[in-house]
Formats: structure tokens, C-alpha cells, sequence
């Protein structure tokens, strides 16, 4: 796996594909953001940055997965 492969088409499409890994991926942002705006004054501003890439790795591979999921549970119903 390269890093080209994080950025594909199909990823970004698996992340969108549903309204729950829509809501998770948007809402997980919404919520490190909400904190950091919550928090901002209190954390230092070095924790943020860190906390956003996780959360991007996280759907980044995530992303890399589901389309994988989505075309075996796509043979199966087609069987």
C-alpha cells in the first residue's frame, strides 16, 4: 500500500457511501474541532495537529477497506 493509494477515487467514495460512515467521518471532525475551539485556551495548540491527522488516517484506511467490504457484500447479493 502506498500513500497514492489513501487518495483514490473509491476511497473517497467508500467514506460517502452511507449516512453513518458519512456522519462518523464528518462528525468525528466536527467534534475535534469543537473541542479545540472548547479547549483552545487550555491545550496547547501542539495537540490539535496531531489529533486531526489521526483522525484522517483513520478514515484514510478505513476508506481503504470498505471498498474491499463493499464489493464482497455486493457479489453476495447479486448471487
Amino acid at each position: 500500500m502506498s500513500l497514492r493509494d489513501f487518495f483514490r477515487r473509491d476511497v473517497q467514495r467508500a467514506v460517502n457511501a452511507t449516512p453513518v460512515r458519512r456522519m462518523l467521518s464528518f462528525g468525528s471532525m466536527l467534534v475535534i474541532i469543537a473541542l479545540a475551539i472548547a479547549f483552545g485556551a487550555v491545550a496547547p495548540w501542539w495537540i490539535w495537529p496531531p489529533l486531526v491527522v489521526a483522525e484522517a488516517l483513520v478514515f484514510l484506511l478505513l476508506g481503504n477497506h470498505w471498498p474491499d467490504k463493499d464489493a464482497i457484500e455486493r457479489t453476495n447479493r447479486d448471487e
